[in-house]
């Protein structure tokens, strides 16, 4: 196997990622102007085509509906007549802020359109992907589930300070991940025993810099910017505030849950085949301030309660394994291949 894939700031190269050769194609990152988590890599479609021609791949596998990489997997498998498996990992896109969603729903309704109409299977990583993909066209008959999954190796409980609460941030600082709602639940609270970690980058970080400055918060707020192993992270958390606007199935609250971290998300169709509300964490409506903040009160202020979702948490996410997902990714690819 070998993985091509475009990225900003990067020069062109061959790289091993966990041991996989990774052809590396430079690309630009446009997410502070479009504000959605999108990259621009010019060469990428010739870099594909002259992949394939060296490789003579059996299948071909896009990573994402969204992903410019996906509209050349889907150029080049009409144009080698190969077959194409594409994984989907994002829902419904009717909670973005306006701009966004109309260039999303544009973007679908066309290219998106094109990638699932020249895909052989299409991959879903939850059930509310697997609606959205139907709603774009997508054949029911094309379409498998296969869950994302958990290294249950790194991501177990750790030791928690007995004194001081710890909220947990993970994830890209755009809007749709909703940290600016994190920021402000938590600034509510005015709770000085309690910290809020930002784990990731993005867009948003200056404007977050700003806002912990003006809001005095300095000393509870700190910001670690992009880690590659969040896991030591995580093993320290009380509580995981995930108040994103969009979901396909967020790996933050499934390595949250086998850490034994009690999650706190935002009540939206992917979130809710997770994280089941008041048994195995909690779900606050989208966009409403003032009840992910009482919600997270709660859970600060109540141990018991804390401890009992976080447990249920981490049974749920035992139920996720790379191992499984993996397994069930490569019979779809061998049966995309044997459809020739």
């Amino acid at each position: 196997m070998t993985v091509i894939s475009a990225v900003p700031g990067h020069a062109a190269g061959v790289v091993a990622v966990r041991g996989i050769p990774t052809r590396v194609v430079p690309a630009f990152d446009l997410a502070g102007v479009l504000n959605a988590q999108v990259t621009l890599a010019p060469r990428l479609l010739g870099a594909a085509r002259r992949l394939v021609d060296e490789l003579r791949p059996q299948v071909l596998h896009a990573t994402s509906v969204h992903f410019q990489g996906s509209i050349a997997a889907a150029l080049v498998a009409r144009f080698r007549r190969l077959p194409l498996v594409t994984t989907g990992h994002v829902a419904s896109v009717s909670r973005l802020p306006p701009l966004t969603r109309a260039a999303a729903t544009a973007y679908e309704q066309t290219v998106g359109r094109l990638i699932l109409q020249s895909s052989r299977r299409v991959i879903a990583v939850s059930e509310a992907v697997a609606a959205h993909l139907r709603h774009l066209g997508a054949p029911t008959g094309r379409i498998c589930v296969v869950g994302n999954g958990v290294d249950h190796r790194r991501f177990t409980p750790g030791t928690r300070d007995p004194e001081r609460r710890h909220v947990v941030f993970v994830g890209r600082l755009i809007h749709n991940k909703g940290p600016g709602d994190a920021l402000a639940a938590f600034a509510a609270l005015g709770r000085p025993d309690s910290q809020l970690t930002f784990v990731g980058d993005g867009p948003m970080r200056a404007e977050l810099d700003r806002a912990v400055a003006r809001l005095g918060l300095a000393d509870t707020v700190r910001f670690t910017g992009h880690l590659d192993d969040v896991s030591p992270i995580l093993a320290s958390a009380d509580v995981l505030i995930r108040p994103s606007l969009t979901e396909g199935q967020s790996l933050a609250i499934l390595e949250a849950m086998a850490a034994g971290v009690c999650v706190l998300a935002t009540d939206i169709p992917a979130n809710r085949e997770l994280v089941d509300d008041g048994k195995s964490g909690l779900l606050a409506p989208v966009g409403d301030a003032r009840q992910l903040a009482a919600r997270l009160d709660s859970l600060l202020t109540d141990g018991r309660l804390r401890d009992r979702l976080a447990a249920q948490g981490r049974q749920r996410a035992l139920q996720h394994s790379w191992d499984v997902c993996a397994r069930e990714t490569g019979q779809v690819l061998l049966d995309a291949a044997g459809d020739r």
